[in-house]
């Protein structure tokens, strides 16, 4: 499945899978990547799924916040 990437923020890409759903995860993901980094970000639990984690406090509550605020372009 592609990833087809919604936003760059703060040295991140916000993606979308091009289908919804995957074979393990019925709830509505998106993911946050960057080389050599890759968050599954849960839109239904508004929380961090599996995968790495934004070190930076700040830049996870900039980023959580945006994809918060902006939910409407990850469904």
């Amino acid at each position: 499945m592609a990833c087809i990437v919604i936003k760059k923020l703060l040295g991140y890409e916000l993606c979308v899978l091009e289908k919804e759903g995957t074979l393990f995860y019925s709830d509505p993901i998106m993911l946050i990547r960057k080389e050599g980094f890759t968050e599954i970000y849960n839109l239904q639990k508004h929380a961090h799924e599996t995968g790495d984690v934004i070190s930076k406090e700040i830049t996870r509550k900039i980023i959580y916040e945006f994809i918060e605020e902006n939910m409407h372009m990850f469904t």
